[in-house]
């Protein structure tokens, strides 16, 4: 296999990465599981250059990081209703009848402040890339760009999953 051709396929998986995410945030049907919620919680998280607050509802099955008006809304109730991702198994849409009205709100990686900007940035950089790969004459630009559109792609692949 020649050189170029794999870094052809790795453009065409990075391709297949993002289709994956967007799969299974948007076309994959999610199924609603009524889940008791143990605590709710706001950690103080340290990130290197700076400090922020974490919303997290801790459910029987596992801790889920959600914003923070996702979690005034949600955080006081014993149960919750959590749509997860069919395939995934990932919390995509938290639910709960409050008062008689039904409210419900996406907490998939896809509406958060990362993935509603990034994924589709990168998407679209990785989507015209692959149209103009033939016209990069320099092999060292097309193998460069190939290895950190995967390599970008596999990070957010890793931050969904994760």
């Amino acid at each position: 296999m020649k050189a170029d051709s794999i870094y052809k396929l790795l453009v065409y998986l990075s391709l297949l990465f993002y289709a994956f995410i967007y799969t299974d945030t948007r076309l994959i049907p999610v199924s609603w599981q009524n889940e008791k919620l143990e605590y709710s919680t706001i950690e103080k998280v340290h990130y290197r250059y700076s400090s922020g607050l974490s919303h997290i509802i801790k459910t029987e099955r596992d801790k889920i990081i959600i914003s923070e008006p996702v979690f005034l809304i949600f955080a006081d109730y014993d149960s919750l209703d959590i749509g997860r991702s069919s395939l995934t198994g990932i919390p995509q849409t938290i639910g709960r009848d409050i008062k008689g009205e039904y409210y419900r709100s996406s907490i998939n990686f896809m509406n958060d402040d990362v993935g509603k900007f990034i994924v589709p940035f990168f998407l679209s950089l990785t989507v015209i890339f692959w149209l103009f790969y033939s016209r990069i004459k320099k092999v060292y630009l097309r193998e460069r760009f190939s290895i950190i559109s995967v390599i970008i792609s596999i990070g957010l692949v890793l931050k969904y999953l994760l």
